[in-house]
């Protein structure tokens, strides 16, 4: 499964979020050049199930965010479907980092 969320306006509500401080999982939060705040996420599905879960969170200076999220199941609390998430880490920053969400 795969998930893009997008949202505008993110930064008030995110204050302290784009951190790895109390995260489950392997975490990495890196500032990019623009000051674009990234944060990678490989761990267990917060719904208790055996899926793993990969995330990235990005968020832009100007309170744009897109979070891409990837599972190894159709669902989080479901059998997995594969050993781990089909997309490599780097794709989904890739997507996640695609100017287009905001085209328009």
């Amino acid at each position: 499964m795969l998930e893009v969320d997008v949202r505008r306006h993110a930064a008030a509500s995110l204050a302290g979020h784009m951190g790895c401080a109390g995260v489950s999982g392997d975490c990495e939060s890196t500032p990019l050049a623009d000051g674009t705040m990234v944060k990678k996420v490989e761990g267990p599905s917060e719904k208790g199930g055996p899926a793993t879960v990969w995330q990235v969170d990005t968020l832009r200076p100007d309170g744009r965010r897109v979070v891409v999220r990837e599972i190894n199941s159709y669902a989080e609390s479901t059998p997995v479907t594969r050993p781990r998430p089909a997309l490599a880490m780097d794709l989904l920053l890739t997507i996640a980092l695609d100017g287009r969400f905001f085209t328009g």
